[in-house]
């Protein structure tokens, strides 16, 4: 099938789909079922049809717009989202879960004001939402707000003391803030909480580098690599710490692998560079700076910040 006659044959099932029809009491009774099935697809098909038959009341219309803007989301179409949770939100404007659905699309689609926004709508209708102060957290945090991002997960977690999320996030928090000492605490809670999210392992290992604690830190990441082998983030956390080990060929070794498929990874650039130089190797290091500093060119403040000063030429 070429892609014209796919994209015709989509728009008339499309059609079909959409067409307005009359409900019976049964009919109308098990599409409504399927409009709030699990499967995003089923839920559109349904929700289209009882929201096109003409038959629904205001409340019915509120649900079936924010079940397939649910839906949407699902399938990570966004703007078809927003459009239903918009006019969801327009019939029962009351509606803390919608408000909170579409805080969550922009906060994925990176229009983090407006997530914000959304998320403190959803809070004043529901004071209790322990998610929302999260992921209200999370988009304060995006935006450079660590005052307003630790408030919202302080508040999370005294609503909700077992949220695993929350004690990671507050810990990727104090570790910007360069309070790693609470950080590793934040994640050691997140991990008793939930020892299979390998990104807490990751984060804490580099905590734990930034203030001296390698053997854990290696073991950290060692169990992080072992549930996600490869992981990018934690062979650069796994470096560093070599690199503070005076495990310079390891080090060099985890940065390499980053940047067969990376070549312009700045931390894996200027890592390998700082190892290159210290094994021998000024050539090589210098091209590696240089690399770095055109990918990342702050590149060095943050290996500072780890504690690994800019070398002296």
């Amino acid at each position: 099938m070429n892609v014209c006659s796919k994209s015709l044959l989509l728009t008339l099932l499309l059609a079909v789909a959409l067409r307005p029809a009359l409900l019976t009491a049964q009919s109308r009774d098990d599409t409504w079922s399927l409009c709030n099935d699990n499967n995003p697809d089923l839920r559109i098909r349904a929700c289209t049809a009882l929201i096109n038959s003409g038959q629904e009341s205001i409340d019915a219309l509120a649900i079936e717009t924010y079940n397939r803007g649910n839906a949407f989301l699902a399938k990570d179409d966004f703007n078809r989202a927003i459009q239903d949770l918009d006019q969801s939100l327009s019939l029962n404007p009351t509606n803390a879960d919608a408000f909170y659905t579409r805080a969550s699309v922009h906060l994925l689609r990176g229009n983090y004001d407006h997530a914000i926004a959304d998320y403190t709508a959803t809070i004043t209708l529901h004071p209790d939402f322990w998610q929302a102060y999260n992921n209200r957290g999370i988009a304060y945090f995006t935006k450079n707000d660590n005052e307003h991002a630790l408030a919202d997960f302080n508040q999370s977690l005294h609503l909700n003391p077992d949220n695993a999320t929350a004690y990671k996030n507050r810990g990727s928090v104090y570790n910007l803030m360069g309070d790693d000492n609470r950080a590793i605490a934040d994640y050691t809670e997140s991990l008793r909480l939930a020892p299979e999210d390998i990104y807490t392992w990751s984060y804490r290992c580099l905590s734990r580098a930034v203030v001296g604690q390698l053997v854990p830190a290696l073991e950290d990441c060692n169990h992080a690599l072992a549930m996600k082998p490869g992981d990018t983030d934690t062979l650069a956390n796994r470096a560093l710490v070599y690199l503070k080990l005076y495990k310079f060929q390891a080090a060099i070794a985890d940065y390499s692998t980053i940047l067969a498929t990376e070549p312009n990874h700045a931390t894996a650039l200027y890592g390998r560079a700082i190892a290159e130089r210290l094994t021998g190797h000024p050539s090589a290091a210098q091209v590696d700076f240089a690399h770095a500093k055109v990918s990342q060119p702050t590149i060095a403040d943050d290996f500072a910040k780890w504690g690994i000063p800019a070398p002296t030429p």
